[in-house]
């Protein structure tokens, strides 16, 4: 027969029962708050990794983005650089040519085949001008600094000018990796200037006095020998109209000429002038419109010529003609007389003749 537990066995068990009971239910509390906590890592957990999708998107997105701009940028280069009438030339850090553009040729009369991957110093002609290109790339890749714009005489199969503008191109490290040459042909502008300083150059050596104003009559520009004709120098008049020129009894003459000019487009005749000192002398003018590219008038260009020589010499003249006209008036009374006088004489020698024959 089985012994049946005491009552103190039993309250043992019951203890022990209750304190599983109770290690139970904390474990269960334990594993709840566990499962919670571990919940709550896991919702912090996939809100942080989604706020990293969404950054790692958005940086996706920045980046195809900048590669698209990239793209775009590359793009609209090889356009600048094959499209440009600019030149651009890429020299490595030996200075051999690894990359040109199109203009290249029409720049430089060089072919881009026959240049590429050569320096400078292996196809241009010997000279002054080869040694300062040299040197001026040498220079950047050196020293990393700029060098032009600068116009030069462009050491090339052919006479040209170039502006010349000379870039260093850095790597990351911050060092001169290349050294970017940027041409433009300056040869028609350079002829041009030279057409434009002879002229002006022959419109300032010329004494005739060449004036330009606008459609005031205010001086705009004015030669050497305007200015001298009246007594000042040019930087004296540059801004002054031209009404200083006359005194108020010639200004009518001026105003005449003015209106010949709106009317038929030129005037040619004398004014008289006034000089700085009072003086006052006559000149031949010949005046018409400066009318720009759309021939609009926009001013009047106008020379002058001093004649007070002219008209001294030809009021010498004119005295002279008037006393030769006296004197011979003066020959042809006496000739009168003295035909008169001879036709008496002879009268006189037929009576006396007359009187010894009979």
């Amino acid at each position: 027969m089985v012994e049946k537990p005491s009552y103190e066995e039993l309250e043992q068990r019951v203890r022990a029962l209750e304190q599983e009971v109770v290690a139970g239910k904390r474990a269960e509390e334990a594993l709840r708050k566990a499962h919670e906590e571990l919940q709550m890592c896991a919702e912090e957990r996939t809100a942080e990794l989604s706020k990293t999708v969404a950054l790692l998107n958005e940086e996706i997105t920045e980046r195809e983005r900048a590669q698209e701009t990239l793209k775009e940028v590359q793009e609209l280069d090889e356009k600048i650089l094959y499209g440009s009438p600019v030149a651009f030339v890429l020299h490595d850090r030996d200075l051999r040519i690894v990359r040109l553009s199109q203009a290249y040729k029409d720049v430089t009369a060089y072919d881009p085949d026959e240049v590429f991957g050569k320096s400078v110093e292996d196809f241009m002609p010997e000279g002054h001008a080869k040694a300062t290109v040299v040197e001026a790339l040498k220079k950047v890749r050196d020293k990393g600094v700029q060098v032009g714009p600068r116009d030069i005489l462009a050491p090339t199969r052919e006479e040209r000018y170039l502006t010349e503008t000379i870039l260093p191109i850095f790597d990351t490290a911050g060092n001169v990796s290349h050294v970017l040459s940027v041409l433009e042909d300056i040869t028609d502008r350079k002829k041009a200037e030279e057409d434009i300083r002879l002229m002006s150059s022959a419109v300032e050596q010329t004494s005739d006095g060449i004036a330009v104003t606008d459609l005031k009559g205010n001086l705009l520009y004015l030669n050497s020998a305007f200015a001298q004709a009246h007594g000042y120098d040019c930087d004296e008049l540059v801004g002054k109209n031209l009404s200083v020129f006359h005194t108020p009894e010639q200004m009518p003459a001026v105003d005449k000429a003015n209106e010949k000019i709106q009317a038929t487009g030129k005037f040619i005749g004398e004014i008289w002038h006034v000089r700085r000192d009072g003086s006052v002398s006559p000149a031949l003018r010949h005046n018409c419109p400066l009318c720009n590219d759309n021939g609009a008038p926009v001013g009047m260009i106008g020379t002058l010529r001093d004649i007070t020589e002219i008209r001294q010499t030809q009021d010498a003249l004119t005295k002279r003609e008037a006393e030769l006209e006296i004197k011979t008036k003066e020959f042809e009374e006496m000739n009168t007389a003295l035909r008169v006088l001879l036709k008496g004489r002879e009268e006189d020698k037929g009576d006396l003749l007359r009187d010894h024959q009979g």
